[in-house]
């Protein structure tokens, strides 16, 4: 792991490729023909989009109402330079739901966020149908309505998609979490916690909010 690696950003997507081989074959995972497709696949061809993006989470971990505020502006900046970026429309969404989970509604209206969310979601799938964060953001929102088996089918959905995902099994977790199934939820966080034990905070949320429920 102490491995250095030096090169431009205009090579960022070669690098992250030579560092995910590393990994997989230091770990010996197996990764599935869907995975293995997702991995050869750039997230964008548009190296300020991804710039972008990146400067979007950073933004949206900070789980504030500036921070989601700045973050929402950078995801749709991402956007626009690449109307194709499934990932920046998951990142919208999940912002979009996290103000919509938290009530921040002189950020959005709650129709707005739930619309703004749903309209991403959408986007995002209809460029990578498997991604994970859409349906990451689908299934918060069918929680926070009371759609408790739409959530959890939603969230074993991603899973079955990206089985080697951490954030799907958290997903799932809170998906459990929320319809009261705690035992279970806390099987899938143990999980998730395997695949990546230290996670950054958009992807680490779900496991802390199971964990201080329980």
């Amino acid at each position: 792991w102490a491995e250095i690696f030096d090169r431009e950003f205009t090579e960022i997507f070669a690098l992250q490729d030579d560092v995910r081989e590393k990994i997989v074959a230091a770990l010996k995972v197996t990764l599935t023909a869907d995975e293995k497709k997702k991995l050869a696949r750039r997230p964008t061809a548009n190296l300020k989009a991804y710039e972008t993006y990146l400067r979007a989470r950073e933004a949206h971990q900070r789980f504030d109402a500036p921070g989601l505020t700045k973050a929402l502006k950078l995801y749709q900046e991402a956007i626009d330079l690449d109307p194709t970026f499934a990932d920046a429309y998951a990142g919208d969404a999940l912002a979009a739901t996290v103000i919509y989970f938290k009530g921040l509604f002189w950020i959005l209206k709650e129709d707005d966020a739930r619309q703004r969310a749903e309209q991403s979601i959408t986007r995002a799938l209809k460029f990578d149908p498997g991604n994970v964060n859409a349906f990451r953001a689908r299934a918060r929102i069918k929680s926070i309505n009371g759609h408790h088996d739409d959530a959890i089918a939603t969230a074993r959905h991603a899973v079955a998609a990206n089985p080697n995902k951490a954030s799907a099994h958290r997903s799932l977790a809170s998906a459990l979490l929320f319809a009261g199934r705690k035992d279970q939820a806390l099987r899938e966080v143990e999980a998730a916690g395997r695949l990546d034990p230290k996670p950054d905070v958009i992807d680490g949320a779900a496991s802390g909010l199971v964990l201080r429920t329980l």
